[in-house]
C-alpha cells in the first residue's frame, strides 16, 4: 500500500513539474506577442501617421493622373492656390 501512495505522490509531483514547465514554455511566445502592443499611444500615433501619409499619396496620385492644371485654376478666398510666374 505504501508503494502505491509513493507512486501516486511521485506521479502528482511529475504532473506538477510538467504543467509548470509547459506553462513556462508556452507563455514565452505569448509574452513576446503582448509586448508588441505595449504603448496604446504609440499605436494611435502610428495609425494617424499612416492615415495622413496615405491621404497625401492618394492626392498625389490623383494629381498625377488628372493633371496639375486643376491646381492652377483653383482659388481659395479669392486668391490663387498656387502662385506661379
Amino acid at each position: 500500500m505504501s508503494t502505491r501512495l509513493l507512486d501516486v505522490a511521485l506521479l502528482n509531483i511529475a504532473l506538477y513539474l510538467l504543467r509548470s514547465l509547459t506553462a513556462l514554455v508556452l507563455s514565452q511566445p505569448a509574452e513576446k506577442y503582448i509586448q508588441q502592443f505595449r504603448s496604446t499611444a504609440g499605436v494611435i500615433v502610428a495609425q494617424f501617421v499612416s492615415y495622413v501619409s496615405g491621404a497625401f499619396v492618394a492626392v498625389l496620385l490623383l494629381l498625377a493622373v488628372g493633371g496639375y492644371e486643376v491646381l492652377i485654376n483653383l482659388s481659395v478666398l479669392d486668391r490663387a492656390l498656387i502662385w506661379y510666374e
